[in-house]
């Protein structure tokens, strides 16, 4: 019994170490000799082929599950051209790409069940991929385009209620701003001048948020418009371009605009000092105007041309400060630019600077004034507008005229209104008159004249002169006082009327210069209602000798 169950301890030894060695080519042999399973590739219920065998490690149930998941990822690309799916001999058969992706492989053994060569079964079942994936984007951009319909209408409501919303927003904020500006919003004031009242300060905010409003709106409308082209399938690479092109430069301009935020603080605090310089020099210059602050020998009129002239001096000061700091600097077309200019100012700025020099001077030399009657060569008006290269004045007439401040200071200026507001303008006018009247009578009737003339001082009084004895008449010239100096022509007229009519009551004849008649038998030169009724007119003498 002993010797029997060490016998039975041995076989059961060596039928183990052979299962072990023997085992594994004995499963392989079962594997090989095991039918594997075909699998068929089915797309929307239509069979594109059958794979029989194993391939690459993949059973053809995985090889199934492997292309069907490369078709779905093709129907999903609205982009992807149907046109790029080609066949391509390989090492293990026919493959069947599109792009850069196997769908599938067609081997021999598939092939050969299917009665057929691989390229053929290849092209057979390339072209039914084709036809499943056009008849599913068909589907697809059937259901899409109605799906983008109904995202349109949805996003234009929306679009609708956030601008109503935008718009309830800024005018709640205008009159809240109203509000807060009748009882906090104060105006800058410094003593009795006002840099800037609560108005214009009010004005400034109600823009401000006008200005928001509108960019929130024309955002939301860019916005609307991309997003509704990007939910039709033919429209949507319009989109993503717009959008992109869109994205690009405002990418490009923030990350310059954070590369530019240093210089830009720069000029900010340029241009905050510069502003403040201009605004204490138009409180200074005002209070100048309006008699706060006076100083000797400074007339209050040259507070405005002053203001002008040092805010135009601060303004050159910031901008050659800020050069240095600003987009582009120191790039050739800049430079160029810059040369341009100065070559411009250099051959124009003769005439301009002539113009700007001679209209200071004629502004701190008071020449003249704004109102002013005043003669410049032979152009009489009133002064309408004086500036650093012209000045503007309107004639009796009612023309504009502009004359270069260059050309006004090179010729005489008159200015009748300086004198006439001290009551010391006079005005005169000659009339000759024949050695046959009596000098006395003549400057009675011209004095007599000159006060019955409307606008006429009594104080100073007119006075009469004679200018001068001439050939034939004596020059008596008849000088008049007044303080109405845009008068002058109506008074002028007023005169000459009335130096007639004085005459002519006198019984005076203005003969001069030139008059010719045959006195005796002649009438006197004055009007009929001037004589006597009972005048009549002396008649012919003749003489004869009798020889």
């Amino acid at each position: 019994m002993k010797i029997l169950g060490l016998r039975l301890k041995r076989f059961i030894a060596i039928i183990f170490a052979a299962l072990l060695v023997l085992g594994p080519g004995f499963s392989a042999a079962i594997a090989q000799n095991q039918k594997e399973e075909p699998a068929a590739l089915v797309v929307n219920g239509k069979r594109l082929m059958t794979f029989y065998a194993s391939l690459d490690g993949l059973t053809p149930k995985e090889r199934v599950e492997r292309a069907a998941e490369v078709l779905r990822e093709l129907s999903k690309d609205q982009s992807f051209n149907i046109d790029q799916i080609k066949t391509f001999d390989g090492i293990s058969g026919t493959e069947i790409i599109a792009g850069n992706k196997r769908i599938a492989t067609v081997t021999s053994e598939d092939a050969a069940i299917e009665n057929g060569n691989t390229a053929l079964v290849a092209n057979d079942c390339l072209l039914k991929i084709r036809f499943a994936l056009a008849k599913r984007a068909e589907q697809l951009d059937a259901s899409a385009f109605m799906l983008g319909i109904v995202y349109c209408i949805v996003g234009f409501i929306l679009f609708v209620l956030l601008i109503a919303l935008v718009c309830k927003c800024s005018i709640y904020a205008c009159e809240h701003l109203v509000h807060i500006s009748e009882d906090r919003l104060k105006g800058i004031r410094i003593q009795q001048a006002e840099l800037i009242s609560a108005q214009s300060m009010l004005d400034m905010l109600t823009r401000l948020v006008k200005s928001i409003q509108l960019f929130i709106v024309i955002s939301l409308a860019a916005a609307y418009v991309l997003v509704s082209l990007s939910f039709f399938p033919s429209t949507k690479p319009l989109a993503f371009a717009l959008f992109e092109s869109a994205k690009l430069p405002l990418v490009s301009l923030g990350e310059s605009a954070v590369e530019y935020l240093p210089k830009l603080f720069i000029v900010a605090i340029i241009s905050l000092i510069t502003y403040l310089c201009i605004c204490a020099a138009r409180f200074f210059f005002n209070a100048l105007r309006d008699g706060s602050i006076s100083f000797a020998d400074f007339d209050p009129d040259w507070a405005e041309p002053s203001y002008r002239l040092t805010r135009v001096a601060f303004i050159l000061f910031a901008f050659v400060c800020a050069l240095p700091y600003l987009p582009g600097w120191g790039s050739p077309a800049f430079n160029q630019l810059g040369l341009l200019i100065g070559i411009l100012i250099s051959f124009g700025s003769t005439s301009v600077v002539s113009n700007v020099m001679a209209g200071i001077v004629l502004t701190y030399t008071n020449a003249f004034r704004l109102g002013d009657r005043v003669k410049i060569n032979d152009c009489l008006g009133d002064i309408t507008e004086k500036t650093l290269f012209v000045t503007r004045l309107r004639t009796p007439k009612g023309e504009l005229v502009s004359i270069p401040n260059s050309t006004i200071l090179s010729n005489n200026v008159t200015n009748y209104t300086a004198e006439s507001k001290r009551g010391k303008l006079i005005l005169y006018k000659t009339v000759t008159i024949g050695y046959d009247v009596p000098w006395r009578k003549v400057h009675e009737a011209l004095l007599e004249a000159a006060k019955a003339t409307p606008k006429v001082l009594e104080e100073p009084a007119p006075f009469v002169l004679q200018s001068s004895l001439d050939d034939f008449y004596v020059s008596y010239q008849v000088n008049i006082y007044t303080d109405k100096a845009s008068d002058m022509l109506e008074i002028y007229s007023r005169l000459n009327e009335n130096i007639q009519d004085s005459f002519f009551k006198a019984g005076l004849e203005i003969m001069s210069p030139h008059y010719t008649s045959i006195r005796d038998g002649n009438s006197p030169a004055i009007p009929a209602e001037f004589l006597p009724e009972d005048f009549q007119a002396p008649a012919f003498k003749i003489s004869s000798e009798n020889s």
